[in-house]
């Protein structure tokens, strides 16, 4: 899970930088952070992580899902 994780987020950090308007960005942030996104069907998949592990994961997932707080500063570009 740990490799799938750090490839949608350098996936996710491309197309980001890529973007060069508002409308993909917003793409961006449904396909990635939207209730069928990648990342919340990562997230939905914490629960067949070992208890152990679950905490480690979620730090990974976490820089990704909140990106979508920074956003509205990007969509100003």
């Amino acid at each position: 899970m740990k490799e799938q994780i750090d490839a949608l987020r350098q996936r996710f950090e491309s197309d980001l930088q890529a973007a060069r308007n508002s409308e993909t960005v917003e793409k961006l942030r449904v396909a990635y952070l939207g209730k069928k996104g990648s990342v919340t069907e990562l997230l939905k998949g914490l629960k067949t992580v070992a208890g152990d592990q679950k905490k480690e994961m979620g730090q990974l997932i976490n820089p990704v899902s909140y990106t979508h707080l920074t956003l509205p500063t990007i969509l100003r570009v």
